[in-house]
C-alpha cells in the first residue's frame, strides 16, 4: 500500500506555484516527480522501458524510439524520464538534437513533441503539447530530461498487453571526417534517477490526487550505429545526366539562335 505524507498540500503548492511563471509551469511533471520521489513508497507494479536501436548517417540527424509496457496491467497519468548518451567519440559526437524551431522562447534547447502525434503514444490523445504538460529539455548535449501528464488528470487504459511509445529522442551526429566515423557505436539509456525518472497513476481517483508511483521492473538501452552518408542510386545519376545534357543543348541552341541560325541543332562538338 502506498504511504502518503501530506502530499495534497505539497502538490497544491507545486501546482499553484507552477502558474506563477511559465518557466516553472513548463516543468510541472518533473516537479511532481521530484516531490513524490521523496514522499511516497512505490506501489507493487512493474513498468518496463526499452530504448530501441537505430542507425544514423555520419554527420546527419535521426531519432530513436523508447517503448513502455507493463507486466502488471498498470495504468498511467504522469511520466518522467532522464536519458543519456554514452559511447566512443574519437571520430565524432552523438548528441540530443535541440529543436531550435520549437518556438519556445524560454528554452530553445527543448526537443519537439513529435511523439504526441503518434497513434501509439502512451498517453493517447489525452495530452497537451503546451508548457506545463509535455517537456523534453537538454541538461547537456548528451543528457535529456522530459515528462508528460494526461491533460484531464485521468489514468490511461491498461498498458497490458503490448507496448507503447514513451518518447521519441531526436539525435544529431557531428564529425570532422565522415568516412572515419562510419561504424562508431553509441548507447542511449534510461537513467534511473528518482528525481527525474518516475511513472505514476491516480488509481482511478479524481484528477491530480496523490500520485501513486509505480516500480520500474526493467529498462534496457539501445545502440546507435553510425553509417555512411546516403549515396544517390545509379538511376539518380542517370536522371542528373539527362538534366545536365538538356541544359547544355538548350544553352547551345540559344547561342546559335542569337547568331541567326534558323534550325537548332544538337551538335555538341
Amino acid at each position: 500500500m502506498t504511504k502518503r505524507f501530506g502530499m495534497n498540500s505539497v502538490l497544491s503548492l507545486v501546482f499553484c506555484t507552477s502558474h506563477i511563471t511559465k518557466e516553472i509551469k513548463m516543468f510541472r511533471p518533473l516537479l511532481v516527480i521530484a516531490v513524490t520521489a521523496v514522499c511516497c513508497v512505490q506501489a507493487n507494479a512493474a513498468i518496463i522501458v526499452s530504448v530501441g536501436s537505430a542507425t544514423i548517417a555520419a554527420g546527419g540527424t535521426g531519432y530513436v524510439d523508447v517503448r513502455i509496457s507493463s507486466n502488471n496491467n498498470d495504468v498511467l497519468s504522469l511520466v518522467g524520464y532522464q536519458f543519456q548518451i554514452t559511447g566512443s567519440n574519437l571520430n565524432g559526437d552523438l548528441t540530443f538534437r535541440p529543436d531550435w524551431n520549437s518556438g519556445e522562447p524560454i528554452n530553445p534547447a527543448n526537443q519537439s513533441n513529435s511523439e504526441q502525434n503518434q497513434p501509439d503514444y502512451v498517453l493517447g490523445t489525452d495530452t497537451d503539447p503546451g508548457p506545463g504538460y509535455f517537456t523534453a529539455t537538454l541538461l547537456s548535449p548528451t543528457s535529456l530530461i522530459g515528462g508528460d501528464s494526461t491533460f484531464s488528470g485521468a489514468d490511461t487504459s491498461p498498458l497490458t498487453p503490448g507496448d507503447f511509445l514513451l518518447a521519441r529522442l531526436e539525435l544529431m551526429h557531428t564529425t570532422p571526417n565522415a568516412a572515419l566515423a562510419v561504424g562508431s557505436t553509441f548507447q542511449v539509456s534510461l537513467v534511473n534517477d528518482p528525481f527525474f525518472t518516475g511513472f505514476y497513476n491516480n488509481a482511478g481517483l479524481a484528477a491530480f490526487p496523490d500520485p501513486i508511483p509505480l516500480s520500474l521492473a526493467s529498462f534496457s538501452p539501445g545502440n546507435i550505429t553510425v553509417t555512411s552518408a546516403a549515396v544517390p542510386e545509379p538511376s539518380s545519376f542517370a536522371i542528373l545526366g539527362l538534366v545536365a545534357a538538356g541544359g547544355i543543348f538548350r544553352s547551345r541552341w540559344k547561342s546559335r539562335k542569337r547568331r541567326g541560325s534558323e534550325t537548332p541543332t544538337a551538335d555538341f562538338c
